[in-house]
């Protein structure tokens, strides 16, 4: 997304640190494989469960990627359902590389400063054109927020925190916003939970949704009652992607010195957070497409876990056990490029959606009984093209970073 793991910023922690053995191999790499793989690994599966479905897609509504249940999105309320997990552990992902590229040293240089305002607007921009060929350019029914919207705006006001903000006021905003979230979800408009199907025009049954739609109205949203990628829902987010933020943290503050006090500090954080969102969901559903509070807890502790076994198995067993780099050579081409091949995937089946493509595509390669299943099949056939893309792409050292 930005520049990758920077040496200068940890100087600070002496000479003597170098000789980590792994801390060594990412100086000479001048990378932590583990953020490339984890990018990489999450884009990958993205693209796998790439679906374009909704009152919003108007007329092209009945040419949707059909695919197995377990690859798609909860209709509301859920949470064993694959691509649920992807986008909430990408935004952890992201406060993650956020503390481990950017220098903080640098906030003053216009030079950073322009670069992140070019990305922002690119980005945003992008998002806005891929929503406007999604609704045929008729802004009457054109949708506000997407995907690519909620990453840049979730990443440039992580930007101002990590920049401007000390560990005090960083705290105290995220519990300021996650304590807001939670009023709003329990005391406007309705209950959290047991929210009527999306496609059924019934009252809001969530909070967020609510505002949303009081703000954007309901023919600039992707159903009649919520938007998967909501603007309000950001308030719930800033909660996971400091999670994120604070790994970082801890792998800064303690790496050099002690690897294993940072894996039993993960270790631990993980488990607890996980845990509190496993027990509440007892209680409350999970509501992935609002980022509920139990299911954004659980995710920051899936997260931790993910991070861990990547970091461990990646970067520090690529000597004992080699296997492991290389199953992560094809994530780590990917991750390097990630959110630019995602977004150009994005495009080229808006396009197909567009001109009725997908369903002639999906209906010719059909080697299975199941639509589903031949959906699943043209996705995986589109990824492994751009995973040809993403080699070559880091064999010409070309990195297109958002």
């Amino acid at each position: 997304m930005f520049s990758i793991f920077n040496n200068n910023t940890n100087t600070e922690q002496g000479q003597d640190n170098i000789e980590e053995p792994f801390f060594k191999h990412v100086r000479e790499e001048n990378k932590l494989n583990c953020i490339q793989m984890y990018h990489g690994l999450l884009i990958s599966l993205m693209m796998i469960c790439l679906q374009f479905t909704g009152d919003y897609l108007g007329n092209i509504q009945n040419h949707n990627i059909q695919l197995p249940e377990t690859f798609t999105r909860s209709s509301f309320s859920g949470c064993w359902h694959l691509a649920d997990y992807l986008e909430p552990l990408y935004m952890f992902w992201i406060g993650f590389n956020i503390q481990m590229s950017i220098n903080q040293k640098h906030k003053r240089t216009l030079t950073l400063w322009g670069s992140l305002l070019i990305k922002f607007f690119s980005l945003l921009f992008f998002g806005f054109f891929i929503n406007s060929i999604i609704c045929g350019f008729d802004y009457s029914q054109y949708r506000m927020m997407g995907f690519f919207q909620r990453v840049i705006i979730i990443n440039f006001f992580m930007l101002i925190l990590h920049l401007y903000a000390d560990k005090k006021v960083q705290y105290f905003i995220v519990i300021i916003f996650s304590l807001a979230s939670l009023g709003i979800t329990t005391t406007v408009k309705g209950k959290t939970i047991d929210c009527p199907h999306v496609n059924v025009k019934l009252p809001q049954c969530n909070g967020l949704s609510y505002l949303d739609q009081s703000l954007l109205s309901s023919n600039h949203m992707q159903y009649t009652t919520y938007d998967e990628d909501g603007l309000f829902s950001i308030l719930n987010i800033i909660l996971i992607v400091y999670v994120g933020y604070s790994y970082g943290s801890v792998l800064k503050a303690f790496g050099y010195k002690n690897v294993k006090r940072v894996l039993i500090q993960w270790m631990i954080f993980s488990l607890i957070l996980g845990f509190i969102g496993l027990i509440t969901y007892i209680q409350w559903a999970f509501i992935p497409p609002v980022y509920s509070q139990n299911f954004t807890m659980f995710c920051c502790g899936l997260s931790g876990i993910v991070l861990l076994i990547l970091f461990t198995t990646v970067d520090l067993s690529h000597k004992k056990y080699p296997i492991f780099t290389k199953i992560s050579y094809p994530f780590i081409w990917f991750g390097k490029n990630g959110l630019f091949l995602f977004g150009v995937r994005c495009l080229i089946e808006c396009l197909f959606l567009k001109y009725n493509l997908t369903l002639k595509i999906v209906d010719k390669i059909g080697f299975f009984s199941s639509d589903s299943m031949n959906g699943l099949f043209y996705n995986i056939l589109f990824y492994l093209f751009f995973l040809l893309i993403s080699f070559f792409l880091h064999k010409t050292n070309i990195c297109f970073r958002f």
